[in-house]
């Protein structure tokens, strides 16, 4: 394993979590930004298409908190493209576990709506198939997905304590 990568991994995933932290939107989207960024590389670097995927969708989000967007559906339309794409790809190469892959594709079709609306109910879905997924992998032998398990645990309690206590900033 890469160390130089699996590190940037790393740092990505403690600048997301110190982001979720912060109450500030700008300076929030912006560790979010850089974090997503760094993840997107590590995911590409171990060549991982799900996590990639995952990571695209996030990014491309992420991103768009920056502009004022006037239709969020095209976000959900690039969500489930990159569904679809990671299904063919898998399918293409003989390795479709179909509860894995599930969890995977159902966590970026989640995350994109999740963007798309706004709704923090529908980005704590995705962050669940997100971290079942990434826990799947890990039992699966993707000793890098523990990185994806715990970056989504965290952000799938932050989402529920914001949800349950949502005069807390």
């Amino acid at each position: 394993m890469n160390i130089i990568g699996q590190n940037m991994g790393i740092i990505s995933m403690l600048i997301i979590i110190f982001g979720t932290l912060l109450s500030d939107p700008f300076t929030k989207n912006i560790c979010f930004l850089i974090g997503s960024s760094g993840m997107t590389l590590y995911s590409m670097q171990i060549k991982h298409p799900i996590f990639t995927s995952m990571q695209w969708i996030i990014l491309v989000g992420i991103s768009l908190s920056f502009f004022p967007l006037e239709n969020p559906i095209k976000l959900l339309i690039l969500g489930t493209l990159c569904g679809i794409n990671v299904a063919n790809i898998k399918k293409k190469k003989k390795s479709l576990h179909p509860l894995n892959d599930f969890c995977g594709i159902t966590s970026i079709i989640a995350l994109a709506l999740g963007y798309a609306t706004g709704s923090p109910q529908i980005y704590l879905i995705g962050g669940i198939f997100a971290t079942i997924y990434a826990l799947l992998e890990l039992r699966a032998g993707v000793k890098q997905a523990w990185i994806w398990a715990l970056l989504n645990s965290t952000f799938v309690s932050t989402v529920t304590l914001q949800l349950l206590l949502p005069n807390v900033k």
